[in-house]
């Protein structure tokens, strides 16, 4: 962490949006790594508080702090303009810093594809069922597969969420803050029945997928991502052939298989949990099959004044 000072004032941000929900407790999060980079600079230049930092301090930090940065650029210039307005707000600036930050950045445009067929049946393979462990790793990547849910909600998921009667996951997504209801295929329900009732450790705590270790505990986004990692490199497969494949890749592989069944747009954000359309065009530039019915076909043309 940076300086005593410097911590406080992003602790104080925090708290801020907490306390009024103006970001969601991911973001927060996200924000807070952004920050802490921004403040690790002006440490460096000299600067152990606001009082001497000027707008061309900031420009000059921010061109800085951007080289740590391979994506998520505009994440972080967010996080870094909303605290700069939030100093200024709370009189700790005499001028608003966040002027002098870029509006925008130019958006980078990356085709991330999922898993195959072949991938995804060779990783649940490798899940030893007979283990505790095994059947829950089963049960989230089954999951994922089956339901394309993002990994902070499989990870959230807890006992209530589920509707056995009706086979379906009820939950609020946790990225969107908006309600989500998914059919429960039965390969998946019983993959987590089976966890439940003979590999989930015995305890009052309401999720459903835990550490397996004392003291038990939720798991947490990481932990499912560096899971996933570990299965992937158990069967062979490269992340140096499709880079930046991970527990995403599921959602992935979900949404470009709706493409390929011809489920209609509207409907796979639908299932995806969208809040806006253009949510799907990753998708969209996936879809090889749908990529080729829209080439232009070579065919012969006749030029002005030929064949005369």
């Amino acid at each position: 962490m940076p300086n005593t000072y410097y911590t406080e004032s992003i602790n104080a941000f925090c708290r801020e949006n907490e306390q009024t929900g103006a970001l969601a407790h991911s973001t927060i999060s996200v924000a807070h790594s952004a920050i802490r980079n921004f403040l690790f600079e002006l440490e460096d230049m000299g600067y152990v508080d606001f009082d001497r930092v000027t707008l061309p301090v900031v420009s000059e930090c921010m061109s800085h702090t951007a080289k740590r940065y391979a994506g998520g650029l505009g994440a972080m210039l967010f996080a870094i303009r909303s605290f700069l307005r939030f100093l200024h707000r709370n009189g700790t600036t005499q001028i608003d810093l966040s002027i002098a930050m870029p509006e925008m950045v130019a958006k980078r445009r990356v085709v991330r594809q999922g898993f195959g067929t072949g991938e995804t049946e060779k990783m649940l393979c490798s899940a030893n069922i007979n283990s505790s462990i095994g059947k829950r790793d089963y049960a989230i990547m089954l999951t994922a597969i089956q339901t394309g849910l993002r990994a902070v909600d499989i990870v959230n998921l807890k006992r209530q969420d589920i509707d056995w009667r009706n086979y379906e996951i009820r939950i609020i997504q946790s990225k969107t803050g908006h309600p989500l209801n998914l059919p429960l295929e039965s390969e998946t329900g019983n993959a987590i029945a089976d966890y439940l009732l003979n590999g989930r450790p015995k305890c009052d705590i309401p999720f459903i997928f835990l550490c397996d270790n004392r003291p038990y505990r939720p798991l947490k986004n990481r932990s499912a991502s560096a899971m996933i990692s570990r299965y992937m490199q158990r069967t062979g497969i490269d992340k140096s052939d499709i880079p930046r494949r991970g527990f995403h890749s599921f959602r992935r592989s979900f949404g470009a298989g709706l493409l390929e069944s011809e489920i209609p747009l509207d409907m796979l954000s639908e299932l995806l949990g969208h809040t806006h359309m253009d949510s799907a065009k990753p998708y969209l530039a996936a879809n090889e099959l749908g990529l080729k019915s829209c080439a232009i076909g070579l065919t012969p043309t006749q030029k002005a004044g030929e064949g005369w």
